[in-house]
């Protein structure tokens, strides 16, 4: 049985998530933001209980791995007992930039 992880965001991560969710609502209206707040905080969860579904980032610093949730995509470390979530970027945006 799957033993789940405990969720560690980063500040950063916690203001790209604001970020994206005001940009969502803007754009789109409450009701897609609210839709697309489900799938973020479900991805987030789905890596809790499936850590290694990301796949590895050799090409960024070691550990990172890249999962894909909608047109965005969660950078996170798994640890012992904890997935560490970086940085929830745009899919066009440069990890290299944004994790270094």
């Amino acid at each position: 049985m799957a033993k789940r992880l405990r969720l560690i965001l980063s500040n950063e991560a916690r203001t790209d998530v604001k970020q994206i969710l005001l940009y969502s609502e803007k754009t789109w209206g409450p009701r897609q933001a609210a839709v697309y707040e489900r799938l973020i905080g479900d991805g987030l969860e789905h890596l809790t209980w499936f850590p290694r579904i990301g796949h590895r980032r050799d090409d960024l610093p070691p550990g990172y791995r890249r999962y894909f949730v909608g047109q965005h995509a969660i950078y996170y470390l798994v640890e012992e007992d904890s997935v560490s979530v970086t940085r929830v970027l745009h899919v066009t945006l440069d990890p290299d930039d944004e994790l270094s």
